[in-house]
């Protein structure tokens, strides 16, 4: 099923949401992420009653694993950021079609989540080592 998105909600969403690139619109990476990452978190919408569960949510997912958002700075270097509650905040009113996870669903996930990457790192550190 594909991902579908709807950003009419959000407050000066066309400002927010998109940028110019090269003469075209393209969508903010910020955005991007957001729209994805209902899916990663279980939340398919973002309302003012919800925007503190997903930005949780968010942060949890990109403390075990890693940061969500990878922008350049100002002289071009790439750099990798979490997301933050303004972000979330800032796309209140983003809908999707994303599947609705229960606090119990993501714990589940989040516990899966971890354990595979400890494994990944153990498998990789005894392979350094000779010992895999």
């Amino acid at each position: 099923m594909a991902l579908d998105y709807d950003l009419s909600k959000i407050k000066d969403s066309e400002k927010l949401c998109f940028k110019e690139v090269d003469g075209e619109k393209k969508m903010n990476s910020v955005t991007h992420v957001i729209i994805f990452g209902c899916m990663a978190v279980g939340i398919p919408e973002i309302t003012e009653k919800n925007a503190g569960e997903f930005y949780l949510r968010a942060w949890i997912m990109q403390r075990i694993d890693q940061p969500w958002i990878r922008e350049s700075d100002r002289y071009g270097m790439p750099k990798e950021r979490m997301l933050s509650r303004e972000d979330v905040v800032a796309h209140i009113g983003l809908k999707t079609n994303a599947t609705r996870g229960s606090t119990a669903w993501f714990k589940g996930k989040v516990h899966t989540m971890a354990f595979d990457i400890i494994a990944r790192d153990a498998r990789r550190a005894a392979h350094k080592k000779g010992t895999a």
